[in-house]
């Protein structure tokens, strides 16, 4: 594909806007497709990504970098709509599961989670998440026993400090759980099911992690896989998982041992909001989630040190980095 046809295999247009809702533009920038967004979200990505040699500075520099950069695109073409909240976690939840080629094994369930939660005032539209384990494209090395939970998903559990939860995903691999191959040299995220490193530069663009975000955020259907409100109403039991590392990452008593949630060098929170998205609105929790935001901080202002091993969070502690785009087509 050639690189002056980027996003033209995207099978998008306006109608795949939520609720018969048009895709308003905002006339700060010229967007005749919700496909032309999607260099808007690759640069964004990209260009602070590229030059970290290593998973958990790339995921920092999306963060405190790439993050704010990505606002401040979207926000002149979604307007008040958008709202872009986001904590880093420098430490990954575990998922501990008997495989069979090892036995009793575990590994990371993933580095970054991704939802991204459409609505109409209130009323919730659709929600939908990507779990990506990040792996760098010129590394050689690759966790068979990740490959085993990505590819098979065998019944495992988490194990929190003081309790444990159990899930079972059912099915095998999916879009809602992906490999993320990053290029340090472009700063392009490639997607994959499997571990299987793709070539770079990239050459199709319906690969990219851009591509994924954008149908996401732009269509009724598609991009991750959806979860639901009610764990208990979703038989393949994706919407449990995601709600767990939700509920994990956006409790406040999750930080509030050593009051780790100050510690900027393992957590950072980036909130949009002067309160919780409503995503967690009316969920058992969600005085939990007023707390955390409590302690936020602003957008504009991340702080410059990237993380340090000597500040992870404990494994026992079982968040992990996560970004919630959410979208009110009520006021676009």
């Amino acid at each position: 594909m050639r690189k002056d046809c980027l996003g033209c295999a995207l099978r998008v247009n306006v109608t795949g806007s939520p609720a018969g809702v048009k895709f308003k533009l905002s006339k700060a920038r010229e967007v005749s497709e919700p496909r032309d967004l999607l260099p808007v979200i690759r640069s964004a990505l990209a260009m602070h990504v590229a030059g970290h040699s290593g998973e958990v500075d790339s995921v920092w520099a999306m963060f405190s970098k790439g993050l704010p950069e990505l606002r401040k695109k979207l926000k002149p073409i979604y307007g008040d709509a958008l709202n872009v909240n986001a904590v880093f976690c420098h430490g990954h939840p575990r998922a501990h599961f008997r495989s069979k080629a090892s036995g009793q094994t575990s590994c990371e369930a993933g580095d970054l989670l991704l939802v991204v939660h459409q609505r109409d005032g209130q009323r919730t539209l659709r929600r939908r998440s990507l779990l990506l384990q990040l792996k760098m494209v010129d590394k050689h090395s690759f966790s068979e026993v990740q490959n085993e939970l990505y590819a098979k998903w065998p019944p495992f559990e988490f194990r929190y400090e003081g309790r444990t939860a159990a899930h079972k995903v059912l099915g095998k691999e999916h879009r809602g759980a992906q490999f993320a191959f990053i290029d340090k040299h472009s700063g392009d995220i490639v997607l994959d099911p499997r571990p299987r490193k793709p070539p770079m530069p990239a050459k199709d663009w319906d690969q990219l992690l851009a591509s994924e975000l954008l149908l996401m955020l732009t269509q009724p259907n598609a991009g991750g896989r959806e979860f639901y409100a009610h764990p208990s109403i979703d038989t393949s039991g994706w919407s449990s998982v995601i709600w767990d590392l939700l509920q994990t990452t956006f409790s406040a008593s999750t930080y509030r041992k050593e009051s780790r949630v100050l510690n900027a060098g393992a957590v950072q929170l980036m909130f949009d909001t002067m309160s919780g998205p409503q995503l967690f609105a009316g969920v058992v929790w969600e005085p939990e989630v007023q707390e955390l935001w409590a302690m936020g901080h602003g957008p504009d202002s991340p702080p410059e040190r990237p993380p340090s091993d000597d500040v992870r969070l404990d494994e026992a502690v079982g968040a992990i980095s996560t970004v919630i785009f959410e979208i009110d087509w009520a006021l676009a």
